[in-house]
């Protein structure tokens, strides 16, 4: 799987694989959730993706703008691989999400999380460390892209998302 460097220092975000997946009976069934609703790709995180030289053949846009960001369904033949094209920071922090806040304070480069979809059979303490990993790359993102912190304002204010989660 690719990443794309968030951090600007010159580290990369990973993929998100959470080790617990292939041995715990779930088979990385998340990958296999892309017609239950759109992936949120935060502003400006597809044209890092194709900036970086990442493939995202596997990623059709479903609206171009949608609160300065874009709603993706994902077409990828190995769902788990993207088909060793970009992964989008929604599907490597599943099942967490960042939560809603009414103002984003500074927490040190972690973003405050919230479980997406129940939909995931590992339970949360489980994943405890894949917790920290997503909360730490959206809140270095969070950080250094201001527009994603309007951009989740945006989305939480607008009850569309509720269908989806």
């Amino acid at each position: 799987m690719k990443s794309v460097e968030i951090r600007g220092d010159g580290s990369s975000l990973l993929d998100g694989v959470i080790s617990l997946c292939p041995h715990m009976g779930c088979a990385f069934k998340c990958c296999q959730f892309q017609q239950t609703g759109p992936i949120f790709l935060y502003p400006g995180e597809i044209e890092a993706a194709v900036d970086a030289g990442k493939s995202i053949t596997h990623l059709v846009i479903l609206s171009s703008n949608h609160h300065g960001g874009q709603l993706a369904e994902c077409r990828a033949a190995d769902t788990r691989s993207c088909d060793n094209g970009y992964k989008p920071l929604d599907c490597s922090s599943y099942p967490f999400f960042p939560a809603e806040q009414t103002e984003w304070v500074d927490t040190g480069t972690k973003a405050l999380l919230m479980v997406k979809d129940e939909i995931c059979p590992l339970k949360s303490s489980a994943i405890d460390s894949h917790r920290r990993y997503v909360a730490e790359n959206w809140g270095v993102l969070l950080q250094r892209v201001p527009a994603v912190a309007t951009w989740l304002k945006s989305i939480w204010h607008d009850d569309s998302w509720r269908k989806f989660w």
